[in-house]
């Protein structure tokens, strides 16, 4: 852990926070000794670049699920949109078109539950349609009907009111 420590210039004690967030893994040697993969390296680096830009540390759980999986970077390459603020609208877009998505999951379950199709069919069903990554990555949140908070209500209703301007025009 001092090793990671040293080599990514955080504490041990942020490591162990992310470890505890599960962000890091390590695996455990006989002694007890932790052992990170070099991917481990990247990720702490990754994590306090976006702490950096803002984001939460829960937030940066999917950039370093990517990094965990084998990709360099989100896709590999930066794609230039325009101009200072671009990057934001395109975010917001993309933050939009996932509340679509998770709301029409939504209502496929309510249709096949009014239909009387067992929850095991309708994820079988789910898996194979354009729905099914949603699917898979929230189906242990809505069986368990636990669900994280991810971000603050309040920049919810900010990214809907500018969504519905943007739309008016």
């Amino acid at each position: 852990m001092g090793e990671l420590a040293r080599r990514t210039n955080v504490t041990v004690r942020a490591l162990r926070y992310y470890e505890k967030a599960g962000l890091v893994t390590p695996r455990r040697l006989p002694n007890g000794y932790r052992h990170y993969e070099p991917v481990a390296v990247r990720q702490v680096q990754e994590i306090r670049e976006l702490l950096g830009l803002g984001l939460s540390v829960e937030e940066t759980r999917p950039f370093v699920e990517c990094l965990a999986s084998g990709h360099t970077s989100g896709d590999g390459e930066l794609v230039h949109l325009g101009p200072a603020g671009t990057g934001a609208a395109a975010k917001l877009i993309a933050n939009f078109a996932l509340l679509g998505t998770i709301g029409l999951l939504g209502e496929a379950l309510a249709v096949a539950d009014g239909l009387g199709l067992p929850r095991e069919v309708t994820w079988r069903v789910l898996d194979r349609t354009p729905l099914a990554a949603q699917a898979a990555r929230r189906r242990l949140a809505i069986e368990s009907a636990v669900f994280a908070p991810r971000f603050a209500l309040a920049l919810a209703g900010k990214d809907a009111a500018l969504v519905g301007r943007g739309g008016g025009r």
